[in-house]
């Protein structure tokens, strides 16, 4: 099962493909990509289960093989610059605690989105890891599930 989804994590990630706005292409939507893979990871390891916080989040992160965390763009010694924009210079806001309802390419339960973003507009991954850029109306609409 852990391989099946591994794969099916790498088939996901491909398929996000290249828009044309730089928010999408920016190091701060590919740290939200590796969140939701992480996230992932963790609903796997933990049978569908959430992080509960932040903490238990970094800690599932840590205990993953460096070569891995390597693989995926992460600094083993440095986790926590993970969880930080680069658009608007402030940490995520990861929805702890809601396990993922659906693991397909059409998810569009949040994991994880910037808290200010840039000009009205936020990047926020999904439970697919696409990354979308959206007003925050849309933003709220997104979280009731609408």
């Amino acid at each position: 099962m852990r391989t099946t989804l591994s794969l099916l994590l790498l088939f996901f990630l491909a398929a996000i493909g290249c828009g044309g706005d730089d928010a999408l292409n920016s190091p701060t939507a590919k740290k939200l990509t590796t969140l939701a893979t992480m996230f992932m990871d963790y609903a796997v390891a933990k049978t569908g289960g959430a992080p509960a916080n932040e903490d238990q989040f970094k800690q599932h992160i840590r205990s993953v093989p460096d070569f891995v965390l390597q693989d995926r763009g992460i600094d083993p010694k440095n986790v926590d610059v993970l969880f930080k924009s680069e658009r608007d210079q402030e940490p995520f806001v990861v929805i702890y605690g809601k396990g993922l309802t659906e693991i397909s390419g059409n998810s569009k339960q949040v994991i994880a989105h910037e808290k200010t973003g840039v000009n009205g507009k936020k990047l926020v991954v999904f439970g697919s890891t696409k990354v979308a850029l959206v007003s925050e109306t849309e933003l709220e609409q997104l979280k009731a599930g609408k």
